[in-house]
């Protein structure tokens, strides 16, 4: 009796068994198949097909197409399930349904999305789903893009980083720490581009030096939004007067794609730089007399001044003003150059040889000169005279010496 009963409870495993081995919680059933045409590997501007499909598909079940997010602890950002595609891929107007196929007589679920004008956060990882049953495959997509945006940034008084517009002005204070950066950003998870900083079309990397790049790879800007940042910080210890004018360019590259540049003209801010000879010399019993410094600054002076005489009767004339026997004027000669000069309108006696001291200030800085009358004739101009004569002998001395050591050299060769 006891193996009949055996006996007769073995159909009833075998069709148990035969239950639990097509319940969906079987982990033997092959994965749903996921292609790609024309690759993985795309251009932006490419047409990608994706097709998902599975040859299991049953009642109450359902097939997906999703993008994984990096970082996003598992997270899916939905694309299309069964023939419903997201609302937000709809309406980019990239994003096609072609085929959706959900057949349970056949076993048939298939579901084919077209991509038109494929962009850089397109890619990333695509995931075929099949739920309930938990079949997943999944591939990855490449997409080669150029850089989206390059901005030229400089770090102002607080230390945040400010934009400035192409075309505009990038504004350095002479002798002072410049620091600026080329902010390159990518969409979508690529390499890192090239970063190139010109000045006038000349590599300008020698003139400032790098002080650190930074590569944040694939910064999260929102819920698969992936953003590629490069930043490459460039520092002027002490920005030359001679940049003044010329033109700084951020220059970013990837791939074969164009670069993309932004550009802006430099402007440094610095005090006068006053040339102008310490000793003026003149007739006496000339009808006027003339003193002049040429003066290179920028921003404009806001202060400029001639002052002479001994205290407490000193005389002092700010430009454009005049007396009976002064005047003080300005000139601008060009973008940063002035003149300014002290015309002495009447006969030149012993009284005007005396030294006349030139003020002039901008919001950077200030410079005073002293600049001495003296009769021309008399015995300052004879020893100027004989110290412009020393030097010429001695110059002469010198390009002879060399003159004979060329030639020795070449009787030696």
């Amino acid at each position: 009796m006891a193996d009949t009963g055996i006996m007769d409870t073995l159909p009833l495993f075998a069709c148990f068994l035969l239950t639990v081995l097509s319940s969906e919680s079987v982990v033997f059933a092959a994965e749903p198949e996921l292609t790609l045409h024309p690759g993985g590997n795309l251009r932006q501007g490419d047409t990608l097909t994706i097709t998902c499909e599975t040859t299991n598909f049953e009642m109450f079940d359902f097939i997906r197409i999703s993008r994984v997010g990096e970082g996003q602890m598992g997270r899916t950002g939905e694309i299309v399930t069964n023939n419903v595609l997201d609302d937000d891929h709809k309406d980019s107007g990239r994003y096609i349904l072609e085929e959706s196929i959900m057949d349970t007589d056949t076993g048939v679920g298939k579901i084919k999305l077209r991509i038109n004008n494929i962009q850089g956060k397109d890619g990333g990882k695509i995931e075929c789903a099949h739920r309930p049953k938990m079949q997943i495959a999944s591939e990855e997509i490449s997409i080669a893009v150029p850089p989206k945006e390059v901005k030229l940034m400089y770090l102002n008084e607080d230390g945040e980083k400010v934009e400035v517009e192409n075309g505009g002005v990038l504004k350095m204070k002479y002798g002072q720490e410049s620091g600026m950066y080329c902010h390159v950003e990518v969409e979508g998870k690529t390499t890192a581009p090239k970063i190139d900083l010109l000045m006038d079309n000349k590599n300008a990397k020698k003139t400032f030096k790098t002080n650190h790049y930074t590569d944040t790879g694939v910064a999260q800007t929102g819920f698969l939004n992936d953003k590629y940042v490069a930043d490459m910080e460039y520092v002027s210890n002490k920005p030359n007067v001679d940049f003044d004018g010329k033109k700084l360019k951020c220059k970013a590259k990837l791939g074969d794609f164009p670069p993309l540049e932004t550009a802006a003209q430099i402007e440094v801010l610095y005090a006068p730089q006053m040339k102008c000879d310490a000793r003026t010399f003149v007739k006496l019993g000339a009808k006027e007399a003339k003193i002049e410094c040429a003066v290179k600054m920028n921003p404009a002076p806001n202060l400029s001044s001639w002052s002479f005489g001994k205290l407490p009767n000193r005389t002092v004339l700010q430009m454009g003003e005049s007396s009976e026997e002064y005047s003080a004027t300005m000139e601008k000669v060009n973008r940063n150059d002035y003149k300014f000069s002290l015309l002495i309108n009447e006969e030149i006696t012993q009284d005007h040889l005396q030294s006349f001291e030139l003020a002039v200030g901008n919001d950077v800085g200030r410079v005073d000169k002293s600049i001495g009358l003296h009769e021309e004739g008399g015995a300052v101009w004879e020893e100027a005279q004989a110290s412009a004569s020393r030097g010429s002998a001695l110059c002469m001395f010198f390009n002879t010496v060399s003159i004979v050591a060329l030639a020795a050299t070449i009787l030696m060769t």
